[in-house]
């Protein structure tokens, strides 16, 4: 059984005007932005350090790491760059390459050196970052793209019907996987885990194996957000008021828990028997079992944010508040 502090110990590892800006894949590091320095730092749990990737440098509109967690693709003032983390390069400023401006852009699973994005008319193009050749693909009317190594998945309007497809790029050839109806946005998430899902507007969501004949493996509805636990065996979703979980060797779907409040964040505990939640700017910790009475935690002095970093063994929090970056120990 786990236990957790009635009041955990919270500190501040530095205290500034930081904005926080989005977890690496694999959960070791939190980017975040000095907002009076005009630095971009991240913060790396494993080594419980503090390192500066970027200074004078205008306010991050948003991010996307690459699957080895080693480039962070960053839009700023309508501007795509590459920042390459741990190498000593500057910024790539991808307008001197590419002439319009990207509508998707997306990192291949497999290759942090290939990215992929469509113009306005939805045609898809190919930019290798160590050549910097930016290459049409053949593949136009694209709302969606999943590069998968060998695979390209995505999703073109056909006839007010929107169809994912997958193209071969040893054979040029497509294959058709599903009929969506129509919808006016669809995402990919989940991308660098053995799965992804596929996310429409009205809260559809399309679990898919890469690697499996008929790939689509299970679909959900009105969910909101998802995240894969440390085995990426089940998933956990939620809506504005449920959490439920999906457990892909025994095909069970339980409910967590229903709320009468808006939940704005759930996440995984590292022992893969809890999870946190955010209820009325509150942060609590549910245990998960078969129990009809589950235990929660009511983490009281812990602030909120939106996003949360945890150590490796999962008992440290580190997340932005309004004096800085934040250590909240929890077990």
């Amino acid at each position: 059984m786990s236990l957790f502090y009635k009041t955990p110990e919270v500190s501040i590892l530095k205290g500034g005007n930081f904005e926080e800006i989005s977890i690496s894949p694999d959960k070791q590091n939190l980017l975040f932005y000095d907002l009076e320095n005009k630095e971009l730092n991240i913060f790396n749990s494993t080594e419980k350090r503090i390192i500066n990737i970027e200074e004078n440098i205008d306010a991050i509109e948003s991010s996307l790491w690459s699957p080895d967690n080693q480039k962070v693709l960053l839009k700023i003032n309508d501007k795509y760059f590459i920042s390459f983390i741990y190498f000593n390069e500057p910024l790539l400023d991808l307008s001197k390459y590419i002439t319009f401006t990207p509508q998707k852009i997306v990192w291949d699973k497999f290759d942090s050196n290939l990215i992929y994005l469509t113009n306005n008319n939805g045609n898809l193009y190919r930019f290798n970052l160590n050549k910097q050749i930016l290459e049409y693909t053949g593949i136009s009317n694209v709302l969606a793209i999943k590069p998968e190594k060998d695979k390209l998945f995505y999703i073109s309007n056909n006839d007010q019907n929107d169809i994912l497809y997958v193209w071969n790029l040893d054979s040029q050839s497509k294959e058709k996987i599903l009929d969506l109806g129509n919808n006016l946005n669809y995402k990919f998430i989940l991308t660098y885990e053995d799965y992804f899902c596929l996310l429409d507007d009205k809260s559809a969501l399309y679990l898919i194996d890469p690697n499996a004949e008929n790939y689509l493996m299970k679909k959900f509805y009105n969910v909101e957000s998802v995240e894969w636990d440390l085995y990426n065996r089940t998933l956990l979703l939620k809506n504005d008021f449920e959490i439920w979980s999906y457990d892909l060797l025994t095909k069970d779907e339980i409910l967590i828990n229903r709320f009468s409040q808006n939940i704005k964040n759930v996440f995984w505990h590292k022992n893969n028997n809890h999870i946190f939640y955010v209820v009325d700017n509150k942060v609590y910790i549910i245990e998960l079992d078969n129990r009809d009475r589950k235990n929660i935690y009511d983490l009281n002095n812990i602030y909120n944010s939106n996003l949360f970093l945890a150590n490796k063994k999962g008992n440290i929090l580190y997340h932005i508040t309004s004096s800085g970056l934040v250590e909240s120990i929890i077990q």
